[in-house]
Parts: structure tokens; C-alpha cells; sequence
């Protein structure tokens, strides 16, 4: 990611974009073999949007736009940001269609250290400002998932992904040894 400027936000999405270009083998939500839906906001009003037909990487992108750290992903016409301002535990798409749905939600709350610096002010703000909706949500799943550990890990702690992946991938294997599907 590299830094851009201030008026749209603060870092540019063009290197995830350049790495999905490459690795995604699919480039349409109709290639794939499984049903994907991905969520963002629309700016513009607020309201969720799920994507679910048409090129992958531009509703990827726009669901990776988290205001003012990235600018907002333009959708014919649209701008369009982080789903996770409209809803972050988005199983509503999901309830007409399928049953036995498993959420995973990867932002626990931690313990508030008054003594914390600014990023993780602002992490814990952005905790708070989602945990209404997801508690609420999390009852419409038959299994929810959210590995406490995870809490030890900054948002934006990009250098630490493997050790993210085998605490999430650690606490589900023992989540379904204990409640098998």
C-alpha cells in the first residue's frame, strides 16, 4: 500500500488491486464454483449493497475501502466503502437461502486501557461502533466464530497475517471438536 493524497484518503488500494489481478483465478462472480456474496456501503446513502454478480475485484476493493485510511471504490458511478459500516456480520443476504449459517467475526472486543495511544483509540473506536449490529446478528447464526486471540492483534497489523491465520484457524479446529457440525 503506499500513502496518496489527503483529500480522498490516506493510503491507495492499487497494490491489493494489482495483487488480486494476478491471483484471483476467477475474475467474475459467475466463474466461481460457490455462491460469494460481498458487502459494501454505499456512500452516497448509507445503505448495504451486495454484490453478487459481475468483476470480483472492484466489489472486493470496494469492500476493503475503509474510510479515510482508503478512498472509495467507484461502481458505476457509485462510491462505495467498507461494508462493515452498514453491517459487519452482513448474514441478512443469506437468511432466504440458506440455513445453518456460520459467522465469523475476526474484531473481538478487548479490555480498554485508558493509557492505550491513538491507534488503538481509534481500533477500539471502530470496535464499538460495530459490536451493536454483530451481537445482534450473531444470533441468526447457527455457529459463530470469534477467536478472542485475535484481540492481542492491531487492525492494520499487515506483517503479522500468518501468525492472524493460525490463531483463526487454531480456535475453529477447536471449536468444532467441541460442537461438531
Amino acid at each position: 500500500m503506499q500513502w496518496k493524497n489527503w483529500r480522498s484518503g490516506l493510503l491507495s488500494l492499487k497494490k491489493v488491486e494489482d495483487v488480486l489481478k494476478q491471483t484471483l483465478r476467477s475474475k467474475t462472480f459467475e466463474e466461481l464454483k460457490t455462491p460469494l456474496y460481498i458487502t459494501a456501503t454505499n456512500f452516497i446513502n448509507g445503505e448495504q449493497q451486495v454484490f453478487e454478480s459481475g468483476p470480483l475485484i472492484p466489489a472486493i476493493l470496494a469492500a476493503s475501502s475503509v474510510p479515510m485510511l482508503f478512498p472509495p471504490t467507484d461502481i458505476q458511478g457509485v462510491e462505495y466503502v467498507d461494508g462493515g459500516l452498514s453491517s459487519n456480520l452482513p448474514v441478512e443476504p443469506l437468511l432466504q437461502q440458506y440455513k445453518g449459517i456460520i459467522g465469523v467475526h475476526v474484531n473481538p472486543l478487548t479490555p480498554y486501557n485508558p493509557t492505550d495511544g491513538f491507534l488503538a483509540n481509534l481500533e477500539r473506536t471502530l470496535h464499538l461502533a460495530i459490536r451493536e449490529p454483530v451481537l445482534k446478528n450473531r444470533l441468526l447464526c447457527s455457529y459463530f466464530v470469534e477467536p478472542t486471540a485475535l484481540g492481542k492483534f492491531g487492525m492494520f497489523e499487515f506483517g503479522k497475517l500468518e501468525a492472524i491465520y493460525e490463531v483463526g484457524l487454531d480456535y475453529t479446529r477447536k471449536l468444532l471438536e467441541d460442537n461438531p457440525l
